[in-house]
């Protein structure tokens, strides 16, 4: 999702005399887009930057307090430490690779929250109020999916689908068209192409990499097959002109008809 948020100070790239005012956008993958994420919903961030991209990451993936202060306890734990940035502070690094697995699994749902992450990580950014909110039937339409496909997507739609659609949303009634969605469908045939659309095999194409020997093969990222041809300069450029200018060259997200342009499948 591309979003183009002007509602603090308008900066540009343009030099004009003795200063140089600059045209900024921020932009996350992962994790790194529900930190983006943050920065919308952040009022002291307002003018620092005036157009940001969230890929493959969720407007509803923070964590609450109370969520944070359980992972922050039970870290502190085995090294014995108080949970606090000074007692973290005096732990050499590497004391914390045998935490992170005791971590797993770690129960994250509390009287008011879920765990937004599903129990994929106990890591993660920590809010009062999900992103999406401050701003502002699966097994029917897969009825011949496998269980593994099905667990997938019902992943997929809780980690990513729902919480990028609440802030598509709540970013386009409040923007006056400024906000733009697409879908990246490209399924990778690594594997006997199992991996199919899976995170992270857009990162080659927003980064004009696809064609490097390196991602492909049987079990490289792509897969042994060429990348669509194509696919990588328009998902590159898309990304570049919304840059510059505001509009990756498709329509803005209308949530009174929520349509995601499709890229790659």
């Amino acid at each position: 999702m591309l979003i183009d948020e002007r509602s603090g100070p308008i900066i540009s790239t343009i030099e004009h005399d003795a200063s140089v005012l600059w045209n900024v956008t921020v932009f996350g993958q992962s994790a790194g887009a529900t930190l983006t994420c943050a920065l919308l919903a952040t009022p002291e961030a307002r003018g620092l930057f005036r157009r940001a991209i969230v890929q493959s990451g969720s407007g509803t993936g923070a964590f609450t307090p109370e969520q944070a202060r359980r992972v922050t306890t039970a870290a502190a734990a085995e090294p014995g430490v108080g949970p606090t940035a000074e007692g973290f502070a005096a732990v050499p690094d590497e004391r914390f690779l045998p935490v992170l697995p005791a971590l797993t699994g770690l129960g994250l749902r509390t009287d008011t929250a879920t765990d937004p992450l599903a129990g994929l990580s106990p890591l993660g950014l920590v809010l009062p109020v999900q992103p999406a909110d401050a701003l502002a039937a699966l097994r029917a339409a897969r009825p011949h999916a496998t269980p593994g496909e099905l667990g997938s997507a019902v992943l997929a739609h809780a980690l990513f689908e729902a919480g990028t659609t609440r802030l598509a949303r709540a970013h386009a009634r409040i923007s006056g068209g400024r906000t733009h969605r697409y879908s990246f469908g490209y399924r990778s045939t690594a594997l006997d192409g199992r991996l199919g659309a899976a995170h992270t095999v857009e990162l080659p194409f927003v980064f004009d990499l696809a064609d490097e020997p390196w991602l492909h093969g049987y079990d490289g990222l792509l897969g042994p097959d060429p990348a669509l041809a194509g696919l990588a300069a328009r998902v590159h450029g898309a990304w570049t002109a919304f840059a510059r200018t505001g509009s990756p060259g498709w329509a803005a997200y209308d949530p009174e008809h929520p349509v995601a342009e499709p890229l790659g499948g």
